[in-house]
């Protein structure tokens, strides 16, 4: 960075504020080596790191190799942390921030990468994700860094939506994303942009944030809707009451000749163009997606390990997604957190946390300290829920260590202490002590994404639907009462919310449309506002059946990389009346662009709230009421409030500007055009 630095000057940390860094990273691999190393080692634990070296590959009778594995990473991982958080420091002290992106698929890539991925996460000042395709919509990449970034109160940074390819990338693909990065506590967002060229035409990394794509010009609705989410995350802390154990000590342990034998392949042959999607794998489940995208060309790591670490990691990996999907309020901590961890009655304490539930991964080693606070959480009544093996061996002594085992034979007996033999899910389904959610469906219930949050007093709760229906639901707010409002980051309204006061709580009745998600902010010193009768039924005035007048303007069309065939007829000034219908059949099947669809209408005189829902739109669209904009939308539902340009008694004029996807141009026939019903309706 020192060129950049002797170029710009002064414009380190001010115009140019910080610095990406998408190194994904690497110690070395395999039996990593370096001249200090041997010399730190030495430092650290007054120990030749030769006489340890077979234990790397063998299993000696006594289990020492468990403590010479872990004591390698530990070295290797300190000195690799440091090596990047060198650059960090140089860039703090011209006033700049440097984001991450590390190998956070699995603990297997962890180790076999970056060695202690939550270390190295610690020295960077803006902790990142590199999400790649739909991975965002699940939170497993997500945790361990939201972990470091709430733990340290630094911002979180998220690279999203690369290589997502056709399939995976569109308007709705793009809104359900950032509501769900946003419950994963992000608050610095990066579109995935590897390329600037405007050629997709065997360009592997597919999906495209430029100017030929035809949503180019509504993404404005997508970036405010970010930046006010985001702004959000970057305040206050999530309020998290249970503790996931981070089990990499034991993947150590267990890392063996596979982790460290240079023999086994380290990597699959680098990525070839991406594949357009076939009518064959429309649905493709995310492993499967990572197998036929062009990205999936990282070191194999998860073959370096045995069928036990990949067991411990799967157990992992599902109490991540299951206390998610339960609405489970949850960090993740590593040996150094559980370390300033204090007993406070009931809780672990690490300011501003307060923890009442420990869940332990299954595990084989455990540092003392680390066992140490969990079985004193236990003693005075704090719940330990185990997933699987207890460890019967510790990282000061190996496997066999007969003083863990007492520790865990004590956790065992006592009353707080519980087993989940088939996972954390099957206990929460019936209600546990210490893992509730801060959230409870009284009515209504559906799969909602949600995080909650505490700024300067006041609680905010990020709610998701990211399904393609509307929701209605009630939710309980256990022990909240006072006021509650909709903070709508589509919009950046306000909107007050009536909620009833009970014993437990309030009641609070909420209505989503598909992929909405916006924070209901409570303040409990301002009093509740009540109910003031059920909300209106829409009622259906008009159906716009037609005909409708159709062209496509010439000018006003992205600059593709393949110039589309458009039939004569359909070129501005021409126009023809078409059904509401796919364009595929209209000779547009290699079409990306703009189509212009007009009415004209009469409206009886009617009293009330008039509403324009244009019913399914592939993919975009805007409106025009005699000659007036009414906006745009990008994702449904596509509805806009016509009440101030209407004119009842007379003609209307309406105009429908519809746009699709950029896969039409390059082969992949995506469905296209205005579908409808169109209706008037009246609230």
């Amino acid at each position: 960075h020192q060129p950049y630095a002797d170029r710009f000057g002064r414009r380190m940390g001010t115009s140019i504020p910080g610095v990406f860094v998408d190194n994904e990273g690497d110690y070395g691999y395999k039996l990593a080596w370096s001249d200090h190393l041997d010399r730190r080692y030495r430092e650290k634990w007054n120990s030749d790191i030769r006489l340890w070296m077979p234990l790397l590959f063998d299993q000696d009778a006594e289990g020492l190799y468990a403590k010479a594995r872990w004591e390698w990473f530990e070295v290797v991982s300190d000195i690799y942390s440091e090596y990047l958080g060198a650059t960090n420091r140089w860039l703090a002290e011209r006033g700049m921030y440097c984001i991450s992106n590390l190998w956070e698929e699995s603990l297997m890539w962890q180790a076999g990468a970056v060695g202690d991925f939550m270390k190295t996460q610690r020295s960077y000042s803006l902790p990142g994700t590199d999400c790649l395709g739909l991975n965002a919509l699940k939170p497993h990449d997500f945790k361990e860094t939201q972990s470091v970034t709430e733990f340290e109160g630094r911002r979180m940074q998220s690279e999203i939506m690369g290589a997502a390819g056709f399939w995976g990338f569109n308007p709705i693909t793009i809104k359900q994303v950032a509501n769900a990065v946003t419950a994963w506590g992000i608050s610095h967002v990066v579109p995935h942009g590897i390329f600037t060229t405007r050629k997709l035409e065997g360009n592997p990394w597919l999906p495209d944030w430029y100017e030929q794509n035809p949503m180019w010009p509504w993404l404005h609705l997508w970036t405010d809707f970010v930046r006010r989410a985001s702004f959000i995350n970057s305040h206050g802390h999530t309020v998290a009451d249970v503790l996931l154990l981070n089990p990499m000590d034991s993947v150590w342990a267990l890392s063996g000749p596979g982790a460290f034998d240079p023999s086994l392949e380290g990597r699959v042959p680098v990525p070839a163009v991406m594949p357009l999607q076939g009518p064959e794998n429309v649905e493709q489940t995310p492993e499967e997606f990572k197998k036929n995208s062009a990205w999936w060309c990282p070191p194999k790591m998860d073959e370096w390990f045995s069928q036990q670490v990949r067991d411990i990691n799967a157990a992992y990996s599902s109490a991540i997604d299951d206390l998610t999907n339960a609405r489970i309020e949850f960090l993740i901590a590593d040996r150094h957190y559980m370390g300033q961890m204090q007993l406070e009655g009931k809780t672990l304490v690490r300011p501003p946390f307060r923890f009442k539930a420990v869940v332990l991964p299954p595990m084989v080693v455990l540092p003392y300290e680390t066992a140490e606070t969990i079985l004193r959480f236990a003693r005075v009544g704090g719940y330990v829920y185990a997933l699987g093996s207890l460890p019967s061996g510790s990282v000061e002594n190996g496997m066999n260590d007969l003083a863990m085992q007492q520790r865990m034979r004590e956790l065992e007996g006592l009353p707080t202490f519980v087993r989940c033999p088939n996972g954390i899910k099957e206990i929460l389904a019936r209600g546990t002590p210490g893992l509730q959610s801060h959230t409870e469906f009284y009515k209504g219930e559906f799969d909602m994404l949600q995080q909650h949050r505490q700024i300067d007093g006041q609680d905010f709760f990020w709610l998701v639907n990211n399904t393609h229906k509307s929701q209605t639901c009630t939710l309980r707010f256990p022990g909240l009462q006072g006021r509650f409002q909709k903070w709508d980051c589509e919009t950046g309204s306000r909107t007050p919310l009536p909620s009833t006061p009970v014993v437990s709580g309030s009641l609070v009745r909420l209505d989503f449309d598909p992929y909405q998600a916006y924070w209901v902010v409570h303040d409990s010193s301002q009093p509740p506002l009540t109910e003031t009768g059920p909300k209106p039924e829409a009622v259906v005035l008009q159906t716009l059946e037609g005909p409708w007048t159709v062209q496509i303007d010439p000018a006003i069309q992205p600059p593709l990389e393949h110039k589309p065939v458009i039939p004569e007829g359909l070129i501005a000034p021409n126009t023809q009346t078409k059904p509401l219908d796919n364009w595929q059949g209209w000779g547009l099947e290699r079409f990306s662009g703009y189509v212009d669809y007009s009415i004209t209408i009469h409206v009886k005189s009617a009293q009330g709230r008039f509403i324009l829902d244009l019913g399914k739109v592939r993919h975009l669209a805007e409106v025009w009421i005699n000659g007036q904009s009414l906006g745009k939308r990008l994702w449904p539902p596509f509805v806009f409030d016509v009440s101030e340009v209407l004119q009842t008694g007379k003609e209307n004029q309406i105009r429908i500007r519809v746009g699709n996807l950029i896969n039409n141009n390059y082969g992949q026939e995506a469905e296209s055009g205005l579908f409808g019903p169109v209706q008037i309706l009246r609230r």
